[in-house]
């Protein structure tokens, strides 16, 4: 689907979501991925200020980083409209995280070369805290890993399993052809996703 429909959806999920139980909840990626994407979000008409918003992952870096994921948040997601958010810091808060992690409204999700989204690498696909359904939704933290090379907190993906729906961000072809192998290589870590029954995802192409 195109941005343009993922904003709309979006927009109607948090809505309601807000006038049932009084707040919504988004967990989202870092990266290049979803930065037009959260510029399209931070101009929505929406009551913001009931809306909780939370990383997937974060480098362990100074939050004014170029490198952080949570510097990138307050440039393209947290800003306009969307400056009134409840950003809670998954570095910071794991406990207020952990608090509302029985069910998120939306995910967005981005994916390396390699098939890890969020800090969920190949390196961690036979470890179940990381990968296992099971295990209990957690923040955990990696090794140095990926470009940049340092360590990262990342949710597990039985928390990020907890989603209502998700959006894969898939604006390339060569995105689209790891997203189509990760449909039955289970060295991927995607394999393990988007293969879950837990799992209602559609992909945002552009």
């Amino acid at each position: 689907m195109k941005e343009e429909t993922a904003t709309n959806q979006i927009y109607q999920k948090l809505s309601n979501s807000i006038n049932s139980k009084g707040y919504g909840s988004m967990i989202v990626c870092g990266g290049r991925s979803p930065v037009n994407l959260f510029n399209k979000l931070s101009h929505l008409e929406l009551r913001w200020e009931k809306i909780k918003i939370v990383l997937v992952d974060d480098r362990l870096v100074d939050s004014e980083s170029e490198d952080s994921n949570e510097s990138l948040l307050h440039k393209h997601l947290l800003c306009n409209n969307a400056i009134d958010a409840e950003y809670i810091s998954l570095k910071n808060e794991a406990s207020k995280v952990l608090s509302i992690a029985d069910k998120f409204d939306i995910a967005i999700l981005g994916f390396g070369n390699d098939g890890h989204f969020a800090s969920l690498f190949p390196d961690y696909i036979n470890e179940d805290k990381y990968f296992s359904e099971k295990a209990e939704p957690n923040i955990l933290k990696t090794k140095k890993m990926g470009s940049p090379n340092v360590e990262r907190v990342t949710m597990n993906l039985s928390m990020i399993l907890r989603t209502d729906q998700t959006y894969l961000l898939a604006s390339t072809q060569e995105k689209m052809d790891i997203l189509d192998s990760a449909k039955t290589n289970a060295s991927l870590p995607l394999f393990y996703l988007i293969n879950n029954k837990n799992i209602v995802f559609d992909i945002v192409t552009s």
